[in-house]
């Protein structure tokens, strides 16, 4: 096989690089191609880590921002709570409270990844807990929360406000994320009908799941 060298031209050619830029208020300063900016992300005082945006080797272009790494602080806050042991149900509501709250400033990615993983964690907490309950008023009153308030997370996260968020994951964490979160919360509703007295119960969401 006989391979033609490179043009003197570009081995020579000046370095390329992307554009100083910002977006959603966040500066990315001017990268060489072929490397990364990390920038940290916005507001320190209630999220933590960092962005990285990749200057494209081929185009000189942007690629869009990982924002895996950025997390509100709630979500770390969320996770002391499940290890604490405290009450499912009030977690979950604190959970869908900061959820719609977030969603209605800046979610990102780490958002997401984090909440599907609290999700995940405070259903089988809630499982242990109701469990263990002999009232069976209560049980039902706790798994009833419990589920109300969970399904509502769901909700947020799968609104159409949120599915931009979504996308700036890769496909492999998307459909990850995605099916733990269908399948948290069908394990919700299951719960709720495991523990209910009242089998007319209904829930019902806009972006999720149909009349229980």
């Amino acid at each position: 096989l006989y391979f033609s060298p490179p043009a003197v031209g570009d081995i020579f050619a000046p370095a390329k690089y992307c554009d100083e830029e910002t977006r959603k208020g966040i500066r990315y300063p001017k990268t060489r191609a072929c490397t990364e900016a990390r920038v940290s992300c916005p507001d320190p005082e209630n999220i933590v880590g960092t962005i990285v945006r990749y200057c494209n080797c081929q185009t000189a272009k942007w690629d869009p921002a990982d924002t895996t790494n950025c997390t509100h602080k709630w979500i770390a806050e969320m996770r002391s709570a499940i290890q604490r042991g405290d009450p499912a149900e009030q977690i979950s509501t604190r959970m869908a409270a900061d959820l719609g709250s977030t969603l209605n400033r800046q979610l990102y990615g780490g958002d997401i990844t984090g909440s599907v993983t609290l999700g995940n964690d405070v259903l089988q907490l809630a499982r242990t807990q109701y469990a263990a309950l002999t009232d069976r008023n209560e049980r039902q009153t706790r798994a009833t929360n419990f589920t109300e308030s969970f399904g509502s997370s769901g909700d947020y996260l799968l609104s159409p406000k949120a599915l931009p968020v979504w996308e700036e994951l890769s496909t492999l964490m998307r459909i990850d994320h995605a099916s733990t979160l269908m399948s948290s919360l069908e394990q919700s509703a299951i719960l709720l009908a495991d523990y209910t007295i009242d089998k007319q119960k209904k829930l019902q969401y806009k972006n999720w799941g149909e009349w229980l």
